[in-house]
Formats: C-alpha cells, structure tokens, sequence
C-alpha cells in the first residue's frame, strides 16, 4: 500500500468512525491492505504491506498512534490529555499550566523520543526563559520581537527549546526535548 494510500485510508476509517459508533467492528479490505474500525468507534488499524498503524482515543481524552513501516520499526506517539510527561527532562515552570487538553505529546522511535507541550503563565516572556536557561545546561537565549528562546541540554543530556510568547496578555511557553535521534 502506498504512503498516500495508507494516509488516506487511515484518515478516512478515522472519520467514520468518529461519526457512528458500529454495532461491530467494521473491516475494508482493499488490494493495498485492511482498515478495521472498533466496536465503539475508539480505535482504527490500518495494515499493508509498507506497514501499519493504529489510532486509539481514550475515554479521558488521550490520543495514541502506534505503528511499523515495512521493516518493523516501530512509532508511537500520544497527544491530548494524561500523555506521560516524565520524559520531558526539566520541569514545568512553577505557577504555569497546561495551554488547553491537548497541550501534551509525546513520540517515540527505536532511535529515540521526543515530548513537547504547551504552558502559560502570567510572568513575562524574557523571566520564563531565564528560569529555563538556569535549568539548562549549554544555554543559549535570544530575544524575539514578543518573546523570548532558549537552546541547551536538559541535566539527562536531552536536546532542548524553550519559547516563550505573548499572546493575549499571557505568555504561552512551548516546550520542545528530543533523546536520540
């Protein structure tokens, strides 16, 4: 199955099974590969021969996708609420919360992980990411027109960016670690 078709395949089963939930599970088979929808609607697995994946959705709202390409190399990523945050490397800015539910991800490869999320906070761009750069170890920061960066190493060795922006009257940290590859 093509990448496209795969693609394409997947993101239609995804939306049908948002809108019914089947009093069965639901198979299409196709020359390129199979699409099953779950019982209730939470999951899609889409097969072929350049791989698989699965989306399911939690009932407490979080997304995962877990998948292979032809070689077996396996991918998971997770997004939206209660993704596993522990990875991230450094902590949350003190007083700062999640942007909204979805605010979280995470995504995983044999060659290593990457995690990112989203905060704000009522303190100014430039203080957050003098609180990040005190975290980091190799920090290097710059100013933006309404914010602020900073790029170093978590103290577990992770590649890090920290942004730090104004929007709306509030700063909006986004947080990005990546392990590996």
């Amino acid at each position: 199955m093509s990448r496209a078709a795969l693609c394409l395949s997947f993101v239609l089963a995804a939306a049908l099974a948002g809108c019914s939930k089947p009093e069965k599970a639901v198979e299409i088979k196709t020359p390129e590969g199979t699409v099953t929808t779950t019982e209730d609607g939470g999951k899609v697995e889409v097969a072929g021969k350049d791989g698989s994946i699965s989306r399911t959705t939690s009932a407490d709202g979080k997304t995962t996708f877990e998948g292979t390409d032809a070689s077996g190399k396996a991918v998971k990523a997770e997004g939206g609420k209660n993704v596993d945050m522990s990875g991230l490397g450094v902590p949350q800015y003190p007083g700062a919360t999640l942007k909204d539910e979805g605010s979280q991800a995470k995504v995983e490869t044999s060659g290593g992980a990457t995690h990112g999320m989203a905060l704000v906070t009522a303190d100014p761009p430039q203080k957050v990411v003098d609180w990040y750069k005190g975290q980091l170890t190799d920090a290097t920061s710059m100013n933006m027109p309404e914010g602020a960066m900073v790029m170093g190493k978590s103290k577990d060795g992770q590649q890090m960016t920290v942004t730090a922006s104004l929007e709306d009257g509030k700063t909006t940290i986004g947080i990005v670690t990546q392990k590996g590859q």
